[in-house]
């Protein structure tokens, strides 16, 4: 497949990735800098699907294996529609300050994966949502990955997140929903507890709800 590229004075040329399509970076292709956009990060299998290793936003730098030797490149996904653009190392001096960079975001990306694989489902929407929205501070759109995106990035079912985005949305923590894009109430969800039945389909709420009771009577 190939990617549209584009001149861009600040940075050289830009890559724009559609969501959903992987972007390899072949051993030695430098290192980029993701402009806008969510990219899943995954390590490539021998055999079998990738496992998937972290979620880099806005600001992030790709390809950081280019700064060691020998280093094996990551599999990178287009959660949304993304643009990349090329980081020149000009120096040993930019070599070493964009290591530096590097180390920062590999902890935050850590912490962050952390959050979107413990916990209950709706505690891990709830994560991704606010790093997707991160450093917004009024309610904005935000653009989503498809469903089975989100499942294979956060490890749940689709039908589990479409249910508890629905949930989200009846409590108006979510809002304007589209199919690829919400506005997301950031204060509000910040401050939000989400319970386990914003992940139970309909008929299960609805029987706990009747055994709570019956187990009143008893």
């Amino acid at each position: 497949m190939s990617f549209a590229t584009d001149l861009d004075s600040s940075d050289g040329q830009a890559v724009y990735v559609p969501a959903g399509v992987a972007y390899p970076l072949p051993p030695g292709g430098g290192l980029w800098r993701l402009r806008s956009g969510a990219m899943r990060l995954d390590c490539p299998q021998q055999e079998g699907e990738n496992l998937v290793k972290g979620l880099a936003l806005p600001g992030d730098l790709l390809g950081i294996e280019a700064l060691c030797p020998n280093g094996l490149p990551a599999q990178l996904r287009a959660l949304t529609a993304c643009r990349l653009q090329p980081v020149a190392l000009a120096d040993d001096a930019a070599s070493s300050a964009l290591l530096l960079q590097a180390l920062s975001q590999s902890q935050r990306q850590q912490r962050d994966f952390a959050q979107l694989r413990t916990g209950p489902v709706g505690e891990r929407i709830k994560a991704l949502l606010l790093m997707l929205t991160r450093g917004e501070t009024t309610p904005e759109a935000c653009t989503l990955p498809a469903l089975r995106e989100m499942a294979a990035l956060i490890d749940s079912a689709h039908e589990t997140i479409s249910r508890v985005i629905s949930s989200m949305l009846r409590l108006d923590l979510l809002q304007d929903r589209r199919p690829t894009s919400v506005r997301v109430n950031r204060q509000a969800l910040h401050g939000f507890r989400p319970t386990p039945s914003m992940s139970s389909s309909n008929a299960a709420a609805l029987l706990g709800v009747r055994k709570r009771a019956v187990h009143e009577l008893l």
